[in-house]
């Protein structure tokens, strides 16, 4: 059912409630509600089309639309395709992450937490990803936006908190590095920066 079906709907409401006294009116009615119970149905495999397309946002879109408003069974199937589709996209992260570029690894990640929030390997993926973000910001000479990343790792995996410690060691010593350089040039707006 689309849009335009759904607009019909509503029209032919209309229509049932001015005609009270219509022969087939029960029918229409049934019919009616029979077109409405499949419109869940329908929204959730727009959403599995959006998934072929690799559209993974109107996919989750899709599937939150139709929970609205699906029974259980219907629930039950869209918590399967949640689940699997999150399970896909979140191997797939594993498996090419030294392939796509970190931001592209972190909104697949976040797509897949949309998907199966309560998903245990999230927050260790979306860490990891935190880390080579901090590791590339490093290089960059973005050192505030380094620690943050790194912050923000360990407070989505509190058991890599000694890994984050010496790598902030070592940013550390760079950031002293660069204000040493920095007074030596005369640069002092870098040297109270760093």
């Amino acid at each position: 059912l689309n849009n335009d079906y759904i607009s019909a709907a509503g029209s032919f409401e209309d229509f049932l409630a001015k005609e009270r006294n219509h022969g087939k009116r029960n029918e229409a009615i049934e019919l009616l509600q029979y077109c409405k119970s499949q419109i869940p149905y329908q929204q959730v495999n727009y959403g599995l089309e959006e998934i072929k397309q690799s559209d993974f946002d109107n996919a989750v879109l899709w599937f939150d639309t139709a929970s609205t408003k699906a029974n259980d069974n219907l629930i039950k199937k869209i918590e399967f395709h949640r689940s699997s589709i999150a399970n896909n996209i979140i191997d797939s992260v594993k498996n090419y992450k030294n392939i796509m570029t970190v931001d592209e690894a972190e909104r697949l990640i976040h797509i897949a937490s949309n998907l199966n929030p309560e998903h245990k390997q999230i927050n260790s993926i979306l860490s990891s990803i935190l880390i080579d973000k901090g590791k590339l910001n490093t290089q960059v000479g973005n050192y505030l936006e380094a620690i943050n990343n790194f912050n923000q790792a360990i407070i989505l995996n509190p058991t890599i908190e000694n890994l984050i410690i010496k790598k902030l060691e070592k940013l550390i010593k760079l950031i002293i590095k660069d204000a040493y350089y920095a007074t030596n040039s005369g640069d002092l707006y870098l040297a109270i920066g760093s």
